[in-house]
């Protein structure tokens, strides 16, 4: 009764409750952590960008002068000067710019809320 399987399991269990329970760390605000509060705001540019350029680009919005996307039809004159991939985009920049807005951005924002209201979850995710 009870081999080394069990024991693994319930220290496989143990683990994951620790790891996963919500303990309540001390509050500071986000103004008085400087290295929170730069990573916050260098993630928010990371989602803007993620939300505002790559995820359409990757749904197939053309960038072009006469985008139907005000956001990248801003970006045409700077694609067309120095980056012209983007204007007729090959199947490696698509799969870039859909993972960049459907899995890098909304995974920076889940962590910037983790950031700001100090979440313990957010340690074990770090370690990864």
């Amino acid at each position: 009764m009870g081999g080394p399987g069990v024991c693994r399991s319930i220290f496989l269990w143990r683990a994951v409750r620790v790891l996963f329970e919500e303990k309540h760390l001390t509050p500071i605000p986000i103004q008085r952590r400087p290295l929170d509060l730069a990573l916050v705001l260098f993630f928010s540019i990371s989602v803007v960008y993620g939300f505002l350029f790559s995820l359409p680009e990757g749904l197939g919005v053309p960038v072009s002068a006469d985008s139907p996307w005000p956001p990248l039809r801003a970006l045409h004159e700077w694609a067309a000067a120095d980056e012209p991939a983007h204007l007729d985009p090959p199947p490696n920049l698509i799969a870039a710019t859909l993972f960049d807005g459907f899995f890098q951005a909304p995974s920076l924002l889940f962590v910037m809320i983790g950031l700001v209201r100090l979440r313990s979850w957010l340690r074990p995710l770090g370690l990864v």
